[in-house]
């Protein structure tokens, strides 16, 4: 079978799937609109496919069936979290009050989905945004809590990263943060800097192709973890003591591991908390920070806790 035939053939089966399983019962709407939204951007692909003629250029016909391929290994993970939504375990009383926060933070059109899912880390889906996706928040929570009202707080910090990405958070810290990672290098850190980088000459090089690899990862982990603590900060503004509840019930102490470097370490995010919650007036149990432990390193193979 050449690459058309099979790109076709993988498509009509993806089309199948999806049509079968929007005949199910979903106890909210917004489930199957975005399970139809995705059956409509698969046949809109496969018609592109099926329009090309035998005398196509090869290269426009591998390029097209590569393009079909990513949407389909980007989104197919999203049916299945779609399918998991109509679970019984799902405590489907939650949508409605969660949807009104949703409403008021990101706008009247949104649209929510809620699953229960086999990863005991909450999470959410941020699919690209030329799926046409981003008016829905997609936030999967442990099935073995899905009835736990206590884990619901936490699906505060899953929308903080929808807030985070609609509001354009990166684009407007990134600089910031990059202008302030070059100062500290520049004059707190260059001489410890030089003992690891000693082929950048001068603070002015780190701004050189070769110099900003250097230091390049530093940023990104800041940035991720300034995100972090911008969805931590909108669940603890949203649900007060209950985010704080729930954080320790979930994430304490933490886990025998190194932590991953694209989250603050535990102890010192529950300080992130504490400060927040004493500038809104918000109660912290007073053992709150001791709960966590005060991890140290980063891995090099990250066990994420929190994720977006």
């Amino acid at each position: 079978m050449d690459v058309l035939a099979s790109s076709i053939a993988k498509l009509r089966s993806t089309i199948r799937l999806t049509e079968e399983l929007a005949v199910g019962d979903f106890p909210h709407n917004h489930a199957k609109d975005a399970l139809l939204h995705i059956g409509r951007i698969f046949k809109t692909g496969l018609q592109q496919l099926e329009s090309l003629s035998p005398t196509t250029d090869a290269a426009v016909v591998r390029a097209l069936a590569a393009a079909q391929s990513k949407k389909i290994f980007q989104l197919f993970p999203l049916l299945g979290f779609l399918l998991r939504s109509t679970d019984v375990r799902n405590s489907f009383e939650i949508h409605g009050p969660f949807l009104r926060i949703v409403r008021q933070l990101l706008g009247p059109d949104s649209k929510l989905v809620i699953s229960s899912e086999w990863d005991f880390s909450p999470f959410t889906f941020l699919p690209p945004t030329e799926y046409g996706l981003t008016d829905t928040v997609l936030i999967g929570g442990p099935a073995s809590e899905a009835s736990n009202v206590l884990v619901v707080p936490l699906a505060g910090h899953e929308l903080g990263h929808n807030v985070w990405a609609k509001q354009k958070r990166r684009d407007q810290l990134g600089p910031e943060l990059w202008a302030e990672i070059l100062g500290h290098i520049s004059t707190t850190r260059w001489t410890e800097f030089k003992s690891h980088f000693p082929q950048i000459a001068k603070p002015a090089d780190l701004q050189d192709l070769l110099g900003t690899q250097t230091w390049a990862p530093a940023w990104n982990w800041a940035i991720r973890q300034c995100e972090e603590i911008f969805c931590d900060f909108i669940g603890l503004s949203i649900f007060r003591e209950s985010f704080l509840h729930a954080a320790s019930y979930l994430l304490a102490p933490g886990l025998p591991t190194r932590r991953n470097p694209d989250y603050p370490a535990s102890q010192q995010r529950a300080n992130y908390h504490a400060q927040a919650a004493a500038q809104w007036g918000i109660s912290v149990p007073s053992d709150y920070i001791n709960r966590f432990d005060d991890e140290q390193f980063p891995s090099q193979q990250p066990l994420k806790i929190l994720r977006g």
